[in-house]
């Protein structure tokens, strides 16, 4: 057999090399790749804001009732809010003090969490992740911009996919089909292999097994800077109600609270006093098929229970004023409440008003979202008479000491 050591020798070298060349560039990739790619979970929050909110985890077979807020909410999970049911899913830094994605869950609503992950290493360039599965129901998707790392969110439906930018969405699910409005920020939506972008004010529709039809005529919103991101004024104008003059009046100021901008009424004195926040409006809405209001309200603080003698003094109020077809001007008035009152002689709602719509108790210091429904059909009197013009919308809150806030306020009009 004929031996070649110098063969060998170079052999054994130019294999040491490779191996050499091979583990230098590995090892630092594999520890780039493991730097960068690595994921924990997100911190997650579920709060309860009304009804009975019910989750399955991943690995049980059955629901359980969810209290008034849990943080376990691993991937896999799926919540179900059921009739009169809303529910709040927040997505937060894992510093736990910003919010990054704020998800409202209405009543008949069911999601499944898919993935909610936050980079491990602060040297990832890769975005925190939420990956939702609407099965069916109504959701508001808020994505929030982030100041050191970008947010991926992303929601599934049996019709197809929406990918999010910062801004927010409301997204709505049935067997038939998938209806998203972007109200700020841009939403790419696709199936079936296609793709659209729809921006501020349009809609996209996606019926099963179709692909999406984008570039709608959204909800046309009728509040400007409902998000308080500007100033008050011009658009909003501070009022004070009747109140003893020698008494300090209540304060409107803007603030950020969970990550969105809020208007927050306070006040401290003796006896009543209103503060009221106005917007003027004057949009005819003769011929819209539907208007809805939509905002959440936190009640931290209230001395006079329920909404006080003739229900009219609730820590934060919401009155519309409207023109009908008859030519009368009206109003329609709803008050929400923390405090109850166990002498059942304050009232839970407006005593005085031609037309009575309950007040709605909300848990203190827990944000509620309300969303009125239609309108359109609210504000029909029982003789058929219809709104013709929203000519303005105040926000009050109205006792002797009081501390509320407003977010997220929209009044929608769809054509």
């Amino acid at each position: 057999m004929n031996h070649n050591p110098e063969r060998l020798a170079w052999t054994v070298m130019l294999l040491s090399f490779g191996m050499c060349v091979a583990l230098a560039i590995s090892v630092p990739l594999g520890i780039q790749s493991f730097l960068t790619n690595t994921t924990d979970p997100a911190p997650l929050v579920l709060d309860v804001q009304q009804g009975a909110v019910l989750l399955k985890r991943p690995a049980s077979s059955d629901f359980i009732l969810v209290p008034d807020q849990t943080t376990d909410v691993p991937d896999g999970s799926i919540i179900r809010a059921d009739q009169a049911t809303q529910a709040i899913l927040t997505m937060r830094d894992p510093d736990l003090v910003t919010n990054r994605v704020v998800v409202q869950l209405y009543a008949n609503t069911e999601v499944t969490l898919e993935q909610a992950s936050s980079p491990r290493f602060g040297v990832s360039p890769n975005p925190h992740r939420l990956d939702l599965f609407v099965t069916t129901g109504r959701v508001r998707i808020n994505v929030l911009n982030g100041t050191n790392r970008g947010v991926t969110a992303t929601a599934r439906s049996p019709q197809g996919e929406v990918i999010f930018t910062p801004g927010t969405y409301a997204m709505e699910v049935t067997n038939e089909e998938l209806q998203i409005t972007a109200r700020e920020g841009e939403a790419t939506v696709s199936a079936q292999g296609s793709s659209v972008t729809i921006e501020p004010s349009q809609r996209a529709v996606v019926r099963l097994g179709q692909p999406p039809e984008g570039g709608l005529a959204g909800e046309r919103p009728l509040i400007v800077n409902g998000s308080f991101t500007a100033p008050l004024d011009p658009a909003w104008r501070i009022e004070h109600g009747p109140q003893d003059e020698t008494e300090p009046p209540g304060s409107v100021i803007t603030t950020t609270i969970v990550g969105r901008r809020a208007a927050v009424f306070e006040r401290t004195g003796p006896s009543h006093a209103e503060t009221r926040l106005v917007q003027d409006l004057n949009r005819d809405v003769t011929d819209a098929a539907s208007l809805t209001l939509h905002f959440a309200v936190l009640v931290n603080f209230q001395d006079v229970p329920v909404c006080g003698s003739v229900g009219t003094e609730c820590p934060m109020m919401v009155k519309i004023d409207y023109r009908d077809t008859s030519g009368a001007n009206r109003e329609w008035l709803r008050g929400f409440y923390a405090v109850n009152d166990r002498n059942n002689f304050n009232k839970p709602f407006c005593d005085n008003c031609t037309r009575r719509f309950e007040h709605q108790r909300v848990l203190s210091n827990t944000w509620v979202s309300y969303d009125s429904g239609n309108l359109i059909d609210v504000l029909t009197t029982p003789d058929g008479f219809k709104p013709t013009r929203i000519t303005r919308i105040t926000f009050y809150a109205s006792g002797h000491s009081y501390r509320s806030a407003i977010i997220d306020v929209e009044l929608l009009m769809q054509d």
